[in-house]
């Protein structure tokens, strides 16, 4: 890590050994988690069956990998960025429905075939409420935060010192062809790398694709089941991945000081590109 995210966590050691911890983490959890599974009382009777039938099959190893990383996840929800653990917990909750869904099948198979064949229900369910609940994310949260933009504009900059206002921006950059060693995060101590005549800057502009209206269902289920809203974003303390960068007055007035100044090169769309050239 860095040394500022190393201070970090020394910090959160001393406040647990204070006893000053909070569960900064334990909202977003929720809303990621808990009120999915728990959205509705069919959908919490379903997960209680789940269980149940996970139980009947003798499934103990997977009942007991499940509840410790429950466990796990509550207990990280004391921690900055805890709801990460939950990467843990849904791939054994897909399991646990799984094996619930073997269950089932293996006690209806007890009964005649026109019984038997009723194991298509759970499994039609179970798609259509994953297929759902991913075509809310990208309708009614994703979308609203997506954007266009030239994906040919690294080509456009590579070989040159590129820096940028965010990881995001950085990382969509080096993802379609700027090197990596060539990006660099506008923060005071990193300023020098782009101060000199060629380098680029990189700028996000507020172009996004309209918002798309939501069907009465989707609104119901938006309501219900949504990721985290600005009020649940947690204050973390400054590390290098939640410092923020120089900003464009400061950056400009850097650039006249070695008299130098910024040109507009490229529109990438939702990024637009300049050049640091000679005054």
């Amino acid at each position: 890590g860095s040394p500022q995210s190393f201070q970090s966590n020394l910090n959160l050691i001393a406040e647990f050994l204070q006893g000053k911890l909070e569960p900064v983490s334990l909202q977003v959890i929720i809303r990621e988690y808990f009120a999915i599974l728990f959205f509705h009382p069919i959908s919490t009777i379903a997960y209680f069956s789940a269980l149940f039938l996970v139980y009947l099959s003798k499934q103990f190893k997977l009942l007991a990998l499940y509840f410790s990383t429950m466990a796990l996840v509550v207990i990280s929800s004391f921690i900055p960025y805890g709801s990460r653990t939950l990467a843990f917990l849904w791939p054994l909750t897909f399991m646990i429905i799984g094996y619930a869904t073997l269950e089932l099948y293996r006690l209806m198979s007890k009964f005649t075939p026109q019984i038997k064949s009723l194991i298509v229900v759970p499994v039609l369910l179970l798609l259509v409420s994953a297929t759902t609940l991913n075509l809310i994310s990208i309708k009614s949260i994703n979308a609203t935060n997506n954007y266009f933009w030239d994906r040919s504009c690294p080509q456009k900059v590579t070989g040159q010192k590129v820096g940028f206002h965010s990881h995001e921006d950085s990382h969509a950059f080096i993802l379609h062809g700027l090197e990596s060693g060539n990006s660099i995060f506008l923060t005071s101590d990193r300023l020098s790398g782009v101060t000199h005549n060629g380098a680029f800057i990189v700028e996000a502009s507020q172009q996004t694709v309209p918002e798309e209206k939501l069907s009465a269902f989707e609104e119901f289920l938006t309501r219900n089941i949504t990721r985290r809203t600005p009020k649940q974003i947690v204050d973390f303390g400054q590390n290098v991945w939640t410092q923020s960068s120089i900003d464009q007055e400061r950056l400009e007035t850097k650039l006249r000081e070695q008299n130098l100044k910024l040109r507009h090169t490229y529109d990438c769309g939702h990024f637009q590109v300049r050049q640091v050239i000679k005054l």
